[in-house]
């Protein structure tokens, strides 16, 4: 590093090395995120490590609060001992304060956010849930819950039994909004009121229809699954979102693993960006003046996989979010998922509202097509080894368009969230074993191979979960029966598919001295069968982890691969912390 080389400003978020001018500094700064910055490409573990976790904290130092949803929680796990003070957790364990989620969302908010989970064919049902969430939040003089919603469109004929006498006995004082609704609801022949025979409806009374159901689906975690009925729809709980983020500077962090709960997870998450979003677009000047940090401090979203919670609406908020002090940082795995979830005219234009993007190392031709618009060459992207290498485009000022590296962060090392590990072990077994779900080894009777296999696994797995007895007891050995060869490995494959219906990966470890057992993989006979059982749908793939240097497998319906057993055991032991960590 060169004596006279320039300092870091005192509000830079992350440093950079030009590559291609003899390593001079480049830094971005908090002012930069406010024109909102995209990281694309690389994996969730160097989106989190490299860019995310390391702005997270610098944007903590600097007296910033905001949102952060990461749907692994690995841009957390370093944050966790350095800002514990800071951080609001929101999720379902049993360290988090119950909340009720629809306290902190306006009508219009919830319409929107049940649109954007539900999606066009389900736009009916989102109008009868915003009748039913009208009567329900007039009729108890409460926010209700996402619980009470379901209950209530679970039973419709009940419901509009209801809301006709609260309409009989309301009709003087009826709110607007429910004035709107009901006329909504009445001028449209599958609506709630008309099919399940309101006495308001002067038609005939419809066929049940089906279009709840997508809603219902939706909704039903939050009242059949007690941990997130009584965390996150706790009535008469409000969500004090103000107090936290502006006034004492905490960052509200979700907390939801998604291979736990599903897309449950990706409703909670909509709800916490509709809630954010109208918080800060409600501050005052003079609210924003009133915060700890004055003038200088800022409120930030940050959210890897940003993909999942946009809409095609949020253009508005992206085009409008820096006169109010906010920034956006979005991760994706590729500018084609971006483009799926919104279109590519949409998508377009969303890129001219985020002025800063960092493409880390990809193979996402839409993502290169980005980097070769500014006449740069994106074969690095493909060629090179270190994942600290990137295309950065800032078109704020002063624009800045080029090749860089990343500077070491003391966070670039993202170990599995510690969150649980110290108060709630049960958390990270569970999470563990969500992960490793349906994982299966196969190897010769002496297991020698499977036990080398699983050790090298385990020494690469992060401390939090390095757990010999929990990993045997979820990646499951599978020995042979008999001699190794064709007829004992079919005949196990045969068994295994046939008893164990759980199976997704299936692992096959062989040694040096498993001349027999590799033959027999080599064997045309056996390719057919794993052919066959590559049919299965629930069959993700087959892996063959090897220590012999014959052995050989047609893998995932393609060409033939060989993997000695060091490498798909840090190929495996990446998949179980990035499930794990999920």
């Amino acid at each position: 590093m060169s004596k006279n080389r320039l300092q870091p400003p005192s509000n830079h978020v992350l440093n950079f090395r030009d590559v291609t001018k003899d390593q001079n500094p480049f830094f971005l700064t908090d002012d930069d995120l406010m024109a909102s910055a995209l990281v694309i490409g690389g994996s969730f573990h160097d989106r989190a490590s490299l860019v995310i976790a390391p702005i997270l904290d610098r944007l903590m130092q600097l007296g910033h609060s905001g949102l952060l949803l990461d749907s692994s929680l690995a841009s957390v796990s370093r944050l966790v001992e350095r800002h514990k003070q800071k951080l609001v957790f929101i999720g379902v364990s049993d360290q988090v304060h119950p909340v009720n989620l629809l306290d902190a969302i306006s009508p219009e908010g919830l319409r929107s956010m049940l649109g954007s989970v539900i999606g066009m064919e389900g736009l009916g049902g989102v109008n009868d849930a915003m009748l039913v969430y009208g009567y329900l939040k007039e009729s108890m003089r409460v926010a209700p819950t996402l619980a009470d919603l379901y209950e209530a469109l679970a039973n419709p004929s009940q419901t509009v039994a209801a809301i006709d006498r609260y309409l009989q006995h309301q009709a003087a004082t009826l709110p607007g909004f429910m004035v709107t609704e009901v006329a909504i609801n009445l001028a449209d022949p599958q609506g709630l009121l008309n099919v399940h025979g309101s006495s308001y409806s002067d038609r005939v009374a419809q066929a049940p229809v089906n279009r709840l159901l997508p809603i219902l689906n939706a909704l039903r975690p939050f009242w059949v699954d007690s941990r997130i009925r009584n965390k996150l729809c706790a009535g008469g709980k409000p969500l004090p979102l103000k107090q936290l983020v502006v006034d004492r500077q905490k960052t509200i962090c979700l907390d939801m693993p998604s291979t736990l709960f599903g897309d449950a997870s990706g409703l909670v998450a909509q709800a916490l960006t509709e809630a954010y979003r109208q918080m800060v677009a409600g501050l005052t000047p003079a609210e924003h003046a009133a915060a700890p940090g004055g003038s200088k401090w800022k409120s930030f979203f940050v959210a890897d996989e940003g993909a999942e919670y946009l809409r095609k609406e949020d253009l508005v908020w992206f085009s409008g979010s820096r006169s109010g002090a906010a920034i956006n940082v979005m991760g994706s795995s590729s500018l084609s998922a971006l483009q799926h979830k919104l279109g590519e005219s949409q998508s377009k234009a969303l890129l001219g509202q985020i002025r800063t993007k960092i493409v880390l190392p990809t193979d996402d031709e839409a993502s290169l097509a980005l980097v070769r618009a500014h006449e740069l060459d994106p074969q690095r992207l493909l060629d090179q080894t270190s994942v600290a290498t990137c295309f950065i485009h800032k078109a704020a000022y002063p624009a800045i368009n080029g090749e860089f590296n990343l500077e070491p962060s003391e966070l670039s090392a993202v170990a599995i969230p510690s969150l649980y590990a110290a108060s709630d072990m049960r958390w990270v077994n569970e999470r563990f074993k969500a992960a490793t779900q349906g994982w299966y080894v196969i190897g010769p009777q002496d297991e020698i191979a499977t036990k080398a296999f699983l050790q090298e696994v385990h020494s690469r797995l992060p401390k939090g979960v390095q757990n010999p007895d929990l990993l045997l007891s979820c990646v499951k050995v599978l020995p042979l029966e008999g001699p190794p060869g064709l007829e004992s490995l079919r005949l196990a494959l045969t068994k295994a598919f046939s008893s164990a219906m759980d199976i997704r990966h299936l692992i096959f470890a062989a040694g040096t001295k498993d001349s027999a057992f590799c033959n027999a993989l080599n064997s045309p006979e056996l390719v057919k069968t794993v052919q066959a059982l590559l049919k299965h749908d629930h069959l993700a793939g087959l892996h063959l982890a090897i220590g012999h240097p014959q052995a050989n497998l047609l893998l995932q319906g393609s060409a033939s691969k060989k993997t000695t057993i060091v490498e798909l055991a840090s190929q495996v032991a990446l998949a179980i912390t990035h499930g794990a960590a999920q």
